[in-house]
């Protein structure tokens, strides 16, 4: 960084603030920065001293409300690093990122919610963490993006905290996950109650969201895992509530499949349907979502034809094909019914 960045006590704004790796400047340099609005920490491994990131005092920085912590590479003294950037309780937005410790800082754990202001939670490639946090317990955050926490097995009690039920969520991503295989039950009252959006990206192993979901709206599935759609079951916790679901990425998924863990969902009435290479045609197990509105279907480089069945959905009335370059032809009847709408885009093959 450039020399005396101290000197900027009306400072707002540090979008970048890279940790060099000699002692002629130091993280504690920040102590005066009492201004700071928005601040990004990166290479973080270069703190070598413990009592450098104590220094900085991010905790007495009462303006700042965006946060970003990051390191680079594996160091043994990532946990009391971060514990000793505690920052101030009206943090707004806070991103960790390739976070090397396998455990929480305690303000973030603590039984009584320090971070009662936080609205935006993001966690990337935090590999060695062995436990979720208990973000259900903060108030008002609304939207949190989990990656790459390949430790965490099933998501349980220990996600919610204390008494915590997530009161103002309302988008969770859940990114790869790798080793994740369950979403529990809670036996919680008023859990959820503004969680509208849920997305799984990467978690082949995840078997089925057990827990229930009762104001989820949209659900969005992009991972290559079809024991998940083809299970009875899997989908219990949004059975009744989900009315949107995209599924993308499934290089199992096939004409064959009798999606049996899509039965579950036959309220829905928005179907996306995106690359998924194998299919040839709409899986015969989606016949039976005879609520549906709207089909997209995208990027699908072996599909050939739409099924016959889908012409008798007696809800549909938008019908959208892009990027499906061998799909030759749209069944008879949904070419006669002038309630569907159908838009064609780089399907050249196609005939109408």
């Amino acid at each position: 960084m450039p020399p005396a960045i101290a000197r900027l006590a009306k400072l707002q704004v540090l979008s970048a603030y890279i940790i060099g790796v000699t002692h002629e400047s130091s993280i504690s340099e920040l102590k005066p920065l009492k201004k700071l609005k928005v601040l990004a920490l990166d290479f973080l491994e270069n703190v070598l001293q413990v009592q450098e990131a104590k220094d900085a005092i991010l905790n007495d920085k009462h303006d700042l409300v965006s946060l970003s912590y990051q390191w680079n590479t594996y160091v043994e003294n990532a946990e009391q690093v971060l514990e000793s950037l505690q920052p101030s309780d009206g943090l707004q937005n806070l991103q960790i990122i390739s976070y090397p410790g396998a455990k929480l800082p305690q303000w973030m754990t603590w039984r009584e919610p320090y971070l009662k202001s936080l609205l935006h939670i993001k966690l990337f490639n935090m590999k060695a963490c062995q436990k979720l946090p208990p973000l259900g317990q903060l108030p008002l955050l609304k939207t949190a993006e989990i990656n790459g926490m390949s430790a965490v097995s099933i998501i349980d009690d220990a996600f919610y905290g204390d008494n915590g039920t997530f009161p103002s969520l309302e988008k969770l991503i859940l990114s790869h996950m790798h080793n994740l295989e369950i979403w529990h039950h809670s036996e919680r009252k008023d859990m959820f109650p503004r969680l509208c959006e849920l997305t799984l990206i990467h978690c082949p192993k995840f078997e089925a969201l057990c827990m229930e979901l009762k104001h989820l709206q949209k659900l969005s599935l992009s991972m290559n895992n079809w024991l998940l759609y083809s299970r009875r079951g899997s989908f219990n916790g949004v059975a009744r509530s989900v009315r949107s679901i995209s599924l993308s990425l499934c290089q199992e998924l096939t004409v064959s499949d009798g999606c049996k863990g899509l039965l579950e969902l036959r309220h829905i009435q928005e179907l996306e349907v995106c690359s998924c290479p194998e299919l040839t045609s709409l899986p015969n197990g989606m016949r039976y979502l005879v609520s549906l509105r709207s089909l997209r279907v995208e990027n699908c480089v072996r599909l050939e034809s739409l099924p016959n069945w889908l012409q008798s959905f007696p809800c549909l009335t938008s019908l959208r094909m892009s990027d499906c370059p061998v799909l030759r032809s749209i069944p008879k009847g949904l070419r006669r019914r002038s309630d569907i709408q159908v838009t064609l885009e780089g399907c050249s093959n196609c005939y109408w």
